[in-house]
């Protein structure tokens, strides 16, 4: 899979990350057709929340 990859601030690139895998009963995947920024994810890429190593960008 490709995701948005922050490494520090106004650097994201999208790399390859591992498959999701389902742990629980109540987890799901799901295809996306359309994805968008969160506004909290904004602050590390402006520099203004400290970003000490690289990890994928989202948190939904």
């Amino acid at each position: 899979m490709r995701g948005a990859v922050i490494h520090a601030p106004g650097d994201v690139r999208f790399e390859t990350l591992d498959d999701p895998m389902i742990l629980k009963p109540t987890d799901a995947i799901i295809r996306t057709a359309v994805t968008c920024v969160c506004g909290s994810d904004l602050w590390p890429w402006r520099g203004l929340d400290a970003t000490d190593e690289a990890h994928p960008m989202g948190h939904e």
